[in-house]
């Protein structure tokens, strides 16, 4: 007997109360846009913008005066002497202590840079360009984790259905079968046999609804919000997509890469331009600018610094190292466009499948459906046995089963695709 095999199929696990009625619905599109708003990664896209806004900042004050205060103590061993004979006698010239202090306060602002802020500042932008993709991502794998959880409740939500309709056919039949009985056309031990599995399609339906709560609740974890199990599902509108392979996510990141690696090739070409800068520097100490004073005096300096790093043996290595990385990106962005590519051929011939398996599946289920009524009417004349009349039951279950089941395979089948294109338009 298949009544076992076929009753295992209908559970699944998990679903929406029914039948059906005018009653608010519960789209895959509302539960993405709850994921934008609720997950907490989400809010790391604003720290993210502060970060870059710090940084750049930060790289900026470059070009603003830098101001430095400096005290210094020394004592020297030796110091200058000056010993000078003229004809008309010597000179008096002091001999400079060995101890010495000065404090000063110096300014410097920044004339010349070589491009080294502009450099940075693209590159910080770069980065964090790269830095929200990655936090997208993210997002993303919520997301496809929410849509497997939908699509799941949704095929749980056909089972449900053809297990209510099951339920409801068998209580018909034994009403029809308990007056038969009655008027002595049937056998008691036939009705009795429908009246178990009755109680059999009772205790799946139970199943299926315990089933459902822990579904729906983890989906309420996800969501931070409740899940009305009453509420039907709206099966998602999706169709395959016309995007260019190159706008998917993990493209726009290895891409978004290439141009982070050219920016810090440009940072490491700015290191070798030289820089000029004007200081003015003020202080009291002893000596002060005269050398020859044992004397606390006030002194100044103003100029001009410049600094051109002529040679660096790691510059040559630091390009190389950068441009290996960068080819090696190019290499795999152009094998992942080949995968996209695989992957849109082998969606064609999915949904190919799933049309050619839906309109066979329509075919059965419509002559299981006349079969089924045969059968009905041989139970009710006594002709079958109860157990060739649930056999048939079952049967014409699962064929409307695998009709149902398939439509929203196909659909999630397309779904995959847009996910793994980094689409998810519901």
């Amino acid at each position: 007997m298949k009544i076992t095999l076929i009753a295992s199929v209908l559970i699944i696990a998990a679903n929406f109360g029914f039948p059906a009625q005018a009653q608010q619905t519960i789209s895959l599109a509302k539960l993405m846009q709850r994921v934008d708003s609720v997950w907490p990664t989400t809010k790391n896209s604003v720290i993210n913008d502060e970060i870059l806004d710090y940084q750049i900042k930060n790289a900026k004050n470059t070009w603003k005066p830098e101001l430095q205060l400096q005290g210094m103590a020394t004592y020297q061993s030796s110091t200058i002497e000056l010993n000078l004979s003229f004809p008309m006698g010597d000179l008096d010239i002091p001999t400079p202590d060995k101890d010495q202090y000065k404090v000063y306060f110096e300014a410097r602002q920044m004339l010349y840079d070589g491009g080294t802020v502009k450099a940075q500042t693209a590159y910080l932008r770069q980065k964090s360009e790269n830095t929200a993709l990655v936090l997208q991502a993210d997002i993303n794998k919520t997301k496809k984790l929410v849509a497997e959880s939908y699509f799941a409740l949704l095929e749980i939500h056909q089972n449900e259905k053809i297990l209510y309709q099951t339920t409801e056919d068998l209580k018909s039949r034994i009403r029809t079968l308990t007056t038969a009985v009655e008027n002595g056309i049937a056998g008691e031990i036939e009705l009795e046999k429908l009246k178990i599995q009755e109680i059999k399609l009772g205790q799946t339906q139970y199943e299926v609804k315990k089933a459902k709560y822990a579904l729906s609740k983890s989906l309420e974890i996800l969501l931070q919000t409740e899940i009305d199990t009453s509420q039907e599902l709206a099966i998602p509108e999706v169709q395959t997509t016309n995007e260019q392979l190159s706008q998917t996510l993990i493209y726009k990141q290895m891409e978004n890469t290439i141009k982070e690696l050219k920016a810090q090739q440009n940072i490491l070409k700015s290191s070798r331009n030289p820089r000029i800068a004007a200081f003015v520097q003020g202080g009291y100490g002893k000596p002060g600018l005269n050398m020859l004073s044992n004397e606390f005096q006030p002194y100044y300096i103003a100029g001009i610094n410049a600094q051109w790093k002529i040679w660096d043996f790691s510059y040559r290595n630091n390009m190389a190292l950068l441009e290996m990385q960068e080819k090696s990106i190019e290499n795999n962005s152009g094998a992942y466009l080949q995968s996209l590519k695989a992957q849109e051929e082998k969606l064609l011939s999915t949904i190919e499948r799933f049309d050619y398996m839906i309109g066979q599946d329509q075919e059965i289920m419509e002559r299981q459906a006349n079969v089924l009524k045969i059968t009905g009417i041989q139970l009710e004349k006594g002709s079958i046995s109860s157990a060739d009349y649930l056999q048939e039951l079952f049967a014409h279950a699962q064929s409307k089963l695998n009709l149902e089941l398939h439509k929203i395979q196909k659909i999630k089948a397309i779904a995959d695709n847009n996910m793994f294109n980094d689409l998810y338009q519901f």
